[in-house]
């Protein structure tokens, strides 16, 4: 696969996303070599034709409220050096092209870090931001944890260098989501059977 040699692919989880994708895909389309879309099998708009009409490699699957499995199988399929993950209501901005980031990242480095700018206030300003891992190395042994709130940890025990990135970041507009709270709470409660888990805990607080 001439796949095998690429720099970055970006993967995407994707449901019910026609009107918001195309301007995730906008953002991306210069910055990586292909991108790798997931479109839960419930997705009954044009979501995949959209991802299509920007050379999108598509494939369905099954959420089963596990966020974690989900984005691994984005994973599983992309064959590039570097992995990009984000959302479809979210868009990628740099100073710098985001290849450059990659190209100066040590050989050790596993994961590289991004801010999230999750919310402004009707002027502009930015009211909540905070630091995601974004780039993800595929030689490090990703591992994706979390049903829900999801969280992506490296495995290679010589890949484990990590740093915050300021070049670049990810922008989310102020969105609302039909159904997205009562499915994050049935989440939730299924995650906290576990004892264990105190960030379900927490979140659910």
């Amino acid at each position: 696969d001439s796949r095998e040699m690429t720099k970055i692919a970006a993967c995407i989880i994707a449901y019910q996303s026609e009107e918001k994708i195309k301007a995730l895909l906008e953002s991306l389309k210069d910055q990586v070599d292909y991108m790798v879309v997931g479109i839960d099998s419930k997705t009954t708009d044009k979501t995949e034709e959209v991802a299509l009409s920007f050379g999108a490699i598509t494939f369905p699957f099954d959420l089963n409220d596990d966020f974690a499995a989900a984005r691994q199988q984005t994973f599983n399929k992309a064959t590039a050096e570097w992995i990009l993950w984000i959302d479809t209501d979210d868009t990628l901005h740099s100073d710098v092209p985001i290849r450059q980031i990659a190209d100066e990242a040590k050989p050790d480095v596993s994961m590289i870090w991004f801010p999230y700018v999750y919310h402004r206030d009707d002027f502009g300003n930015v009211t909540t931001i905070f630091d995601r891992e974004r780039l993800i190395r595929k030689a490090a042994g990703y591992k994706w944890e979390g049903a829900l709130h999801e969280t992506c940890r490296c495995t290679h025990p010589q890949i484990v260098g990590q740093f915050r990135e300021q070049r670049a970041w990810i922008e989310q507009p102020n969105r609302t989501e039909e159904g997205k709270s009562e499915r994050n709470l049935r989440i939730l409660h299924k995650m906290i059977e576990d004892p264990s888990d105190h960030r379900a805990r927490l979140y659910l607080a």
